[in-house]
């Protein structure tokens, strides 16, 4: 039988037995569907999440230690195929973490962890993906723009940690299938513009002509142009296009106005 005893029990325990976090995810769900509110003490269970995701994570940094340390070519591999799978788990705690924030005490309280998730260096993909969908299924308001900022965002971070672009291919290719055209555009524009950044031209002129078909009214100038910007500076649009001319206009204009 489930009570706050046994929590608090799992709770003193967890540090030192972190494999017991998995059996208390069992306790944690009577605790979520007792239907007196008195009762659902909420604040004893979010120390055993992050009591859970702390022990990973010096798991972790342990094994990236001594991946980087030795040298050998049996021990090295073995130790990085370890972490594949201690970074699962990791994920794993902090989606189980959000969800049950989310759940138990509202969307705000989910999007806390999941930001608090976004600032640890061991945090990837899954998490964000994670998040994104549950604002796309379960925020009526305006859960679509939310969740393409948070894949946008998720794809961003992604972009800087992976060194091989197939694998950076191969995560836009899986996100850009989950969005109509219209929600899809910002992340189109995310991912050319990577490309513009780092890849072979062929592969940037290739991308272009199936945005070219996904959106035909783009102006192909447009797109040109967007290849020679870097960190904001646009020389096609500043001087051959003459939009510093037009801005410096507009800004006369504005200050006769005023």
């Amino acid at each position: 039988m489930f009570d706050l005893h046994s929590l608090a029990a799992f709770n003193a325990d967890g540090a030192a037995l972190p494999l017991a976090a998995l059996a208390g995810a069992r306790r944690r769900g009577p605790l979520e569907c007792q239907k007196d509110v008195n009762k659902r003490d909420f604040a004893g269970v979010t120390p055993v999440y992050e009591s859970f995701i702390a022990v990973l994570r010096k798991n972790l940094v342990r094994v990236t230690e001594l991946s980087v340390a030795n040298s050998l070519p049996g021990l090295n591999t073995r130790y990085k195929q370890e972490l594949v799978g201690l970074k699962l788990q990791y994920a794993n705690a902090w989606i189980q973490y959000m969800r049950f924030s989310r759940r138990s005490q509202g969307r705000m309280s989910g999007l806390v962890v999941f930001v608090k998730a976004c600032e640890d260096e061991f945090v990837g993909w899954d998490v964000y993906e994670a998040a994104a969908l549950l604002e796309y299924r379960t925020n009526v308001e305006d859960g679509g723009r939310v969740a393409i900022q948070t894949f946008e965002a998720g794809m961003e971070a992604s972009f800087r940690r992976i060194n091989l672009q197939q694998n950076a291919r191969e995560l836009f290719e899986r996100v850009i299938a989950t969005f109509s055209p219209e929600e899809a555009k910002p992340i189109w524009d995310c991912w050319s513009e990577s490309l513009y950044e780092y890849d072979t031209l062929e592969a940037v002129l290739q991308t272009e002509s199936r945005i070219a078909e996904i959106y035909p009214n783009d102006p192909p100038l447009k797109r040109f142009g967007r290849r020679h910007v870097y960190r904001g500076t646009d020389p096609i649009a500043d001087h051959d296009l003459g939009f510093t001319h037009v801005k410096a206009q507009a800004a006369n204009c504005k200050a006769f106005s005023e």
